[in-house]
Formats: structure tokens, C-alpha cells, sequence
């Protein structure tokens, strides 16, 4: 309640009470809806914010797993185009020419090992071929070695297996500089 009291003219005291019932009953009506309107704009700031986040968020979520597959050798992922912020959008091109810088390197390292291979193989060939070339003129020789030191050969015979050691001689010399 709310009390007042006035003196009258003739000496008489009134007091005068109000009932603050229906002051008190808006006030608390105030203040739950207050406190329901601050929950409601807390929830909608909330909702907002968790929205704003998500599509800021979201493109570098994906060009995160975008880099890890490529991480894992999945070099054929696809990055997409450049959207979204600035950043996002700088992020996505950098992560393209990256991969094809990548992919590119990766090219030219099985380029390389190819023509290593092929090398490997021409030179084996040559070996097999240079091998096989400078037996024969050292069969020849080493056979007529062996003749004479078995006493096989006569006085032409040693003639003929001097000039053939000769000409083998110079054979495997030829072979050797070549």
C-alpha cells in the first residue's frame, strides 16, 4: 500500500492508502518479459552468430580436407573454384597451383626415372654387345695360344696362328678405341 496523510483545517488528520497490487502485478509482468524478450534476443544473437560463423567456416573446412586428401596422394581431388571471401578465394587459387606445381613435379620425377630406365637398359645392351665383341677376337687368340702350347701347330700352321693373333690383336684394339 501506499500511505499519505494530510491535516484538515479543522485539525483532523486524514491518511489516505492506495493498494500497489496492480503496480506490483506489472512490474513483475515487466520484468518476465523482459528477462523472455533478453532470452529470445540472446538466442536469436546466438543463432545469427553460429550462422555467420558457419558460412565464414565452412570453405575452409572444406579446403582443409581438400589438403589433406591431396596429403594422402589423392592428387585428382577437386580443389573447385575460387569463392566466397577474399581470403577463402585466395586460399582456394593458392591450393590450385600448388597441386598443379605438385602434380607437375610428380611428372617430371617419372619422366626421369623413364629415361633413367631407358639408360639402364641401353646400357645394358651395350655391355652385353661390347662383352660379346671382345670375347670373340680373345677365343681366337686363346685358341691359338692353346695350339701351340699343345705343340699342334707346324711351321705354317704358326704362320697362319701368328697373323689370325695379329689380326684379332688388331681387331681388339679397334673395338677398344671405338
Amino acid at each position: 500500500y501506499r500511505a499519505g496523510s494530510r491535516a484538515t483545517a479543522t485539525g483532523v488528520t486524514v491518511v489516505t492508502a492506495l493498494s500497489l497490487r496492480s503496480v506490483d502485478e506489472s512490474l513483475a509482468s515487466l520484468r518476465r518479459n523482459l528477462l523472455l524478450g533478453g532470452a529470445v534476443l540472446v538466442l536469436v544473437q546466438a543463432a545469427v552468430v553460429a550462422l555467420v560463423a558457419r558460412r565464414v567456416t565452412d570453405p575452409v573446412v572444406r579446403l582443409s580436407g581438400v589438403a589433406h586428401r591431396i596429403a594422402a596422394g589423392d592428387f585428382e581431388t577437386d580443389i573447385g573454384a575460387p569463392a566466397g571471401p577474399r581470403e577463402t578465394a585466395a586460399l582456394t587459387a593458392d591450393l590450385t597451383a600448388m597441386l598443379a606445381r605438385l602434380l607437375e613435379a610428380i611428372g617430371e620425377r617419372e619422366r626421369a626415372a623413364a629415361d633413367a630406365e631407358h639408360a639402364r637398359a641401353d646400357m645394358e645392351r651395350f655391355m652385353a654387345d661390347a662383352s660379346h665383341e671382345l670375347r670373340t677376337p680373345l677365343t681366337a687368340i686363346g685358341g691359338y695360344s692353346d695350339l701351340y702350347l699343345a705343340g699342334m701347330l707346324d711351321v705354317d700352321g704358326l704362320d697362319r696362328a701368328m697373323t689370325r693373333i695379329g689380326s684379332e690383336s688388331a681387331r681388339l684394339t679397334a673395338l677398344v678405341r671405338d
